[in-house]
């Protein structure tokens, strides 16, 4: 029996559960390659991520979706190759693989509700798996730090409670719904990040109003709810997804702004920034994906345009004490009433 070794490569995550490539290596494992994911290549093949394990027979890792690293892991699986390794990747994220949900004609879907019906039509992704009961120690160790030092997590145990008591229903199976679809359009349309995927939009007369911008990501818009909102995301790297919607509204419908500066800043800012999801949000705003039953460039759906006056005023986020914390004093002028009183003039 071989024993040489396989190399596991941690290119986004360190988990040890619900891994499949580390259970995929099985009782092969003789080391295991933390890199960082823009590292994996950076040498090609034995000089890149088995530049350390001259011995390695093979390099296994979870694939990601991303256009850059979809196009990365070819690469590296071709170099590797070429070395004569076993290069191979597995599915760690979405519950079905791209490019397996496709409509009758054996197209991507472009709705939804249409993609997240025939999923939930499809037998069930297999349960998780757990993490390995052990796993080989390597010759000599190298030098680290303890998870524990790296501080990731709070002293207190926060989500306790919600843990011990929450049971996801329909609302949040929707929510793992639009991610995964958000993947999948993402995997068939890599240029959907700098691109609308309605050509049309393409030439849309977005307004350039840089002090719009830079008031929107400061947050000093005037409107409270979004100035909150904003300033959260700048101090914490966080905001409600609620918010996020009437802030990325604001500055698509309201200052007219290119969405692609919205989503920009959203992933500089964001602790939890995801490519798929980020551009599915945008687009989605913006009207200018083709899974909206959008009419012409610049129609509106009214569903989308949130004016931030009737968001504040008609749910209990602005009024929480966590949000207080970051809502300035009240203008002097109601800025939403200034709006209406426009919009009814040009009518």
């Amino acid at each position: 029996m071989s024993t040489r070794p396989t190399v596991v490569w941690f290119g986004l995550d360190l988990r040890l559960a619900e891994n499949p490539a580390l259970w995929a290596a099985g009782g092969r494992i003789a080391m295991v390659a933390e890199q960082v994911a823009g590292q994996a290549s950076g040498g090609g093949g034995k000089t890149g991520l088995a530049a350390d394990h001259p011995n390695a027979k093979a390099v296994f890792w979870n694939r990601r979706y991303e256009p850059a690293e979809v196009s990365r892991d070819q690469e590296l699986k071709t170099v590797l190759r070429g070395d004569g390794l076993l290069a191979e990747s597995f599915n760690g994220d979405p519950l079905f693989e791209p490019g397996t949900v496709l409509n009758k004609n054996g197209q991507p879907f472009q709705v939804f509700s249409a993609f997240w019906r025939t999923c939930l039509g499809k037998p069930e992704p297999a349960p998780p798996a757990g993490a390995p009961r052990k796993l080989p120690r390597p010759r000599i160790w190298p030098e680290s730090l303890a998870v524990s030092d790296l501080g990731l997590e709070a002293a207190f145990d926060w989500a306790g409670g919600l843990r011990a008591t929450w049971e996801p229903g329909e609302a949040y199976l929707r929510q793992v719904g639009w991610r995964e679809f958000a993947y999948h359009l993402l995997f068939h349309h890599p240029e959907s990040p700098h691109q609308p995927l309605r050509r049309e939009f393409s030439a849309f007369p977005w307004q350039s109003d840089p002090q719009g911008l830079k008031a929107w990501q400061r947050g000093k818009t005037g409107y409270p709810l979004v100035d909150a909102g904003m300033r959260e995301l700048w101090h914490t790297g966080w905001m409600h997804n609620r918010v996020r919607m009437v802030a990325a509204s604001f500055l698509v419908k309201h200052l007219l702004t290119d969405w692609r500066e919205g989503a920009a800043w959203f992933w500089d800012t964001l602790v939890d920034a995801d490519l798929a999801t980020n551009t599915l949000g945008w687009q989605w705003t913006a009207d200018c994906g083709n899974w909206r039953a959008c009419r012409a460039p610049g129609y509106t759906d009214p569903g989308k345009l949130r004016p931030p006056c009737s968001q504040k005023q008609g749910w209990s986020w602005a009024r929480a004490t966590r949000s207080r914390l970051w809502i300035m004093s009240r203008p002097a002028a109601a800025p939403w009433q200034l709006w209406h009183k426009e919009m009814r003039r040009n009518r």
